[in-house]
């Protein structure tokens, strides 16, 4: 086999990723978020379940997304960890949308906890073919189930390798060089 067409095979791979990313996972982000009408959760379910698109994206590729990737992986982590608690803050939001939308705050809660498993659901079928893409996706499967513990350790390993935009780039397209 041509070494450039594998190269060129597998950047297409990773770019497929980013396309995915924006079918039914992005379509579940946006039933949790439109289920949860509003707060903290529907801020990082968007930021978080976007890392593995931003980091294939065609038009970003070169550099791996790192700006884009490094901006959510900062807030996503400074929301996860805020000292008031993302856990407190995310019911409460039920909470007061319940009393809001005047339905019982149990049922919404279920609704809620619903489209998030379906978010989780989603991500988790997207293909990976690294530990960047390991990382990301599964960083998104954990937030959707709910396991905020694992969503920090998945994006802890991320920001690990976001110190410069080159030790990014080779974290997050290996695999391309075999």
């Amino acid at each position: 086999m041509d070494f450039r067409l594998w190269l060129e095979n597998t950047r297409e791979k990773f770019m497929e990723i980013a396309d995915l990313q924006r079918g039914e996972p992005e379509e579940a982000m946006l039933k949790v978020q439109f289920a949860n009408e509003g707060g903290v959760l529907n801020f990082i379910v968007e930021h978080v379940g976007d890392i593995i698109h931003r980091m294939n994206e065609r038009i970003m590729f070169q550099y791996a997304g790192y700006e884009y990737v490094k901006d959510k992986v900062i807030k996503a982590l400074r929301t996860l960890t805020n000292e008031y608690g993302f856990e407190k803050e995310m019911e409460e939001n039920i909470r007061n949308n319940a009393r809001f939308l005047k339905v019982p705050e149990d049922a919404l809660r279920q609704k809620v906890y619903n489209a998030l498993e379906k978010y989780a659901e989603a991500h988790s079928k997207l293909p990976v073919y690294n530990d960047a893409h390991s990382h990301a996706r599964d960083a998104a499967v954990s937030l959707g189930y709910r396991d905020f513990k694992s969503t920090i350790r998945h994006l802890r390993e991320l920001e690990k390798h976001l110190g410069s935009m080159q030790e990014w780039v080779v974290y997050a397209h290996q695999g391309l060089e075999e």
